[in-house]
């Protein structure tokens, strides 16, 4: 009985469909809760992150208030490293949740320091 049934399984070449059908379904089932995971993932990531550039930006600008008020309230608001602000942040962050939004820095004495996030920036120039 034995050496039969050890005959039939040298005699066997590959996987039969049913085997070959189940492993796709198992693997495409963990494909699915992977690919859901991911993107979660990856946009809590990018919130952490826009929390992360709110507060470097606003320390930034606290520091430049600190610094020079006078500079500071004169050229407020900012959307990007320039006119005094450069010496108190490397290079400006980018939105990572949307990068069509920029952060704008508004330096005030009633409200200190406060950043927002506008679609627009050019109702901001002169």
């Amino acid at each position: 009985m034995i050496n039969t049934m050890r005959k039939k399984m040298k005699s066997r070449a590959g996987f039969t469909l049913v085997e070959l059908l189940v492993v796709i379904i198992i693997v495409g089932i963990l494909a699915a809760i992977g690919v859901q995971q991911f993107g979660a993932v990856t946009e809590r990531a990018n919130r952490i992150a826009h929390d992360a550039n709110a507060r470097t930006l606003k320390s930034s600008g606290q520091m430049f208030y600190f610094a020079d008020s006078a500079a500071a309230l004169a050229e407020s608001p900012y959307s990007d490293a320039e006119d005094g602000f450069e010496n108190f942040i490397e290079s400006w962050p980018e939105n990572p949740v949307d990068s069509g939004d920029k952060y704008v820095v508004t330096i005030s004495e009633d409200n200190g320091v406060v950043v927002s996030v506008n679609y627009d920036v050019g109702e901001y120039d002169d």
